[in-house]
């Protein structure tokens, strides 16, 4: 199975980041580019990839053992970035400035505990971000990114998510397998 940690994103962010999506749509009205749903959106984490299903208690146990005594993290919306870059973007999303720190505290923790696991990680390095789109032809042109207004709101992330992926030809589907409550 696939799996992913992420922070899922508060409903009012939420809000916010659609109208920026629509924004993005409305000086693209032809771009070949896949959007995102919003009712997907979060924050990953950690992407583990295939993991056996024998390995769903040791990972569990991990982030738990990571998260003790740990503060919900504030962050902020710190606009857009492009995978790998924005004039040739595969991905296009919000970049997040992490406020306190917390959130690269906690990546850190769950990852060192997950190693310490032997539990497999992904090397990339951690840019939290929430994707907007991507792109399926190399050669389009996004239009407009520095026209549109991006909010300074932070917000918390008051939970952490285990969740499983699975790929579908109408895009990926996330179940819940365990959500982590994160202190104030």
């Amino acid at each position: 199975m696939r799996l992913f940690i992420a922070f899922p994103l508060p409903p009012v962010i939420s809000t916010e980041v659609e109208r920026i999506q629509r924004e993005i749509q409305r000086f693209n009205p032809r771009a070949l580019v896949r959007w995102t749903d919003p009712s997907v959106w979060h924050v990953t984490l950690l992407f583990l990839g295939e993991v056996e299903e024998g390995s769903v208690s040791v990972i569990k146990e991990a982030i738990d053992e990571s998260l003790k005594g740990e503060l919900a993290p504030l962050v902020a919306l710190n606009g857009f970035v492009g995978f790998p870059n924005l004039l040739q973007p595969q991905v296009v999303g919000l970049s997040l400035k992490d406020i306190t720190g917390r959130a690269w505290v906690i990546q850190s923790n769950v990852k060192r505990r997950l190693l310490v696991k032997k539990i497999i990680l992904d090397e990339k390095k951690w840019q939290p971000h929430i994707t907007l789109l991507r792109v399926k032809d190399r050669i389009s042109n996004l239009k407009g990114l520095e026209e549109i207004s991006i909010p300074e709101l932070s917000f918390t992330f008051n939970q952490l998510v285990l969740y499983r992926s699975s790929l579908t030809a109408n895009g990926p589907v996330y179940q819940e397998i365990v959500t982590y409550s994160l202190g104030q």
